[in-house]
């Protein structure tokens, strides 16, 4: 029993210190202010029978969050905001 009283103890305290990570956006920018995607726009080749394919994914990943590399990101930290991007 005291063992049991033990474990239960350890894993409540083990849940309950743990602090929830916050991640920070500031290091992010617009893709479509940012100069190392628009460097990238030849990059994207059409991947699909429609001629557009490739323009269309440009504009799409446009409206996203970049990291300084020109790569856009995917923000998934239960803000609402962002929801439509993995959803």
């Amino acid at each position: 029993m005291r063992r049991l009283l033990a474990l239960i103890f350890a894993v409540s305290v083990w849940f309950c210190a743990i602090s929830p990570a916050s991640a920070s956006l500031d290091h992010l920018t617009p893709c479509s202010e940012s100069a190392a995607f628009q460097a990238r726009k030849a990059e994207f080749v059409n991947t699909t029978a429609d001629p557009n394919s490739g323009a269309n994914r440009f504009e799409r990943y446009s409206q996203a969050l970049c990291g300084d590399e020109g790569y856009p990101r995917l923000i998934v930290d239960g803000r609402f905001s962002h929801m439509g991007d993995f959803l």
